[in-house]
């Protein structure tokens, strides 16, 4: 889990500093705070559908909702 995490992480960072973008304008884009962002960048642990907001900003597809997220 760590690995995607830190993944997540470093894809966030890639895209807001390609995008010329602030934490705070990114977070607004996606629809979560700028500290919630921030805990993402630094790799802790976050929700589903936030990782799923922060997939489909990126343009990666994500679920669109937490429930279609199998438990293995």
């Amino acid at each position: 889990m760590a690995g995607l995490l830190d993944r997540l992480a470093e894809l966030l960072q890639e895209a807001r500093e390609n995008r010329g973008l602030s934490l705070r304008s990114a977070a607004e884009q996606i629809g979560y705070s700028r500290s919630t962002l921030g805990r993402i960048e630094a790799g802790e642990v976050c929700r589903v559908d936030i990782a799923a907001a922060v997939l489909r900003w990126l343009g990666t597809p994500g679920p669109q909702d937490p429930k279609e997220v199998e438990h293995g």
